[in-house]
């Protein structure tokens, strides 16, 4: 063999197997639990591959023992690169409105922030503390109300006040 067609057929063997893809998508985190939205999402994808294609050459060259050209043909391969293009579909997972991720988990968000031991129980809504109420927990309950967002109603005899 020519030393040129040796390293054709070098590349050939090293490039023919090979196959390249390429993602065009962003990652995300991942999010787990209640609370958690998904929706489909497509990723166009892209699969590339190289094969040899044979083609003729015919140069133009003095014959032998004689001052008249001659032609002749040569067989030589080059690299082809060919790609392949379609869609691939997966899910994303993403908090629900009125959520927000933290950590890997989905908690609600409250408008303002929830005062004296309240916390974010649903989008917008705090759950106070025993003996608190309000929308971010900052009125205490009145004399006749106790408990958790002050729904329970006091019961005391003889003018005794509510704790």
């Amino acid at each position: 063999m020519v030393p040129q067609l040796c390293n054709v057929a070098l590349i050939l063997s090293v490039l023919l197997p090979l196959s390249f893809y390429v993602l065009t998508a962003e990652s995300s985190t991942t999010v787990t639990g209640p609370n958690v939205c998904s929706s489909r999402v497509s990723l166009k994808l892209s699969r590339q591959s190289a094969s040899k294609k044979r083609h003729t050459v015919k140069p133009e060259t003095l014959c032998f023992l004689s001052w008249l050209p001659c032609t002749f043909t040569r067989v030589k391969y080059r690299i082809v690169y060919t790609s392949n293009y379609y869609t691939s579909y997966s899910r994303r997972l993403f908090c629900c409105p009125g959520y927000s991720a933290v950590g890997e988990k989905c908690r609600p968000v409250c408008s303002s922030t929830c005062k004296n031991g309240g916390t974010c129980a649903r989008p917008g809504q705090c759950q106070c503390a025993s003996g608190w109420t309000g929308s971010s927990c900052t009125i205490p309950c009145s004399g006749q109300k106790f408990g958790q967002n002050c729904t329970k109603i006091c019961k005391c005899r003889n003018g005794a006040s509510c704790n």
